[in-house]
């Protein structure tokens, strides 16, 4: 047995795992008491699932950095351990096949921040709807969608106690409708950097009455309606940098 009780970052990366009583095996030899920084980028074998056993001793851990090769690894329940979590950064190589199944966050009730990062360089794929329906968390504060590569319809279902929603560095999301932010009336920031935006609804906004910061920054926009910030008397930083607009509206 190693007594590693002051480390507090614990880095795992590139490993193939083909069986769930590796980490169990592993953390057995380990002190990680004070575990608060967790990234692990592994692969685990195509008959495996990563069940919750697998993360045995390293339950301490507050930050979370996962890299998967798979959806068809997820188990419901896989990170049911990590009770003390409050920022999850997840790196998954493909969101459509399957669809990443989002009941694995609904343990995760002390998350504050959830990012999700596609990885995949597909660009062939036919275009598709992205469905996130996370409205369950009791504390997000921060959610991320980013690296989505092809067309989609993007429908999204967020905590209405959002603060902050980035949407950002996502090629083929081309416009957002009435509907995308409807029930995030508490959101002081929406970064919308880097995707491939034409076009925003008039009213895409008019929910948020307590937006401050909106970056709209390296997108295609050309026009920009009269009505688009109306509501948002708070606003105080709105960065439309590197758009081809003709036109504004305000």
């Amino acid at each position: 047995s190693i007594n590693l009780s002051k480390m507090s970052k614990f880095i795992f990366n590139g490993c193939v795992i083909g069986d769930n009583s590796f980490f169990k095996e592993l953390t057995d030899r380990l002190n990680l008491k004070n575990l608060k920084t967790l990234e692990i980028d592994i692969k685990v074998d195509k008959t495996k699932r990563i069940n919750p056993e697998i993360f045995n001793g390293l339950e301490s851990a507050t930050e979370m950095k996962f890299y998967t090769h798979s959806n068809h690894t997820f188990h419901p329940k896989s990170f049911m351990k990590f009770d003390k979590l409050s920022v999850l950064e997840l790196h998954v190589y493909d969101l459509m096949e399957p669809p990443i199944p989002t009941v694995i966050f609904d343990v995760l009730k002390s998350l504050k921040s959830l990012t999700i990062i596609s990885t995949s360089n597909n660009r062939k794929q036919l275009q598709k709807s992205l469905n996130f329906s996370i409205s369950n968390f009791v504390n997000l504060e921060k959610f991320s969608l980013c690296g989505v590569r092809w067309p989609l319809d993007l429908q999204l279902k967020l905590p209405r106690i959002l603060l902050e929603i980035e949407i950002k560095n996502n090629q083929k999301i081309t416009n957002l409708d009435e509907n995308s932010f409807k029930s995030n009336e508490q959101v002081e920031k929406i970064d919308l950097s880097n995707n491939s935006i034409t076009d925003l609804h008039p009213r895409v906004f008019w929910n948020q009455l307590q937006l401050e910061n909106i970056d709209l920054s390296f997108n295609k926009l050309r026009n920009l309606t009269e009505e688009l910030f109306a509501m948002n008397k708070f606003l105080e930083i709105l960065d439309l940098s590197n758009n081809y607009l003709n036109t504004l509206g305000m």
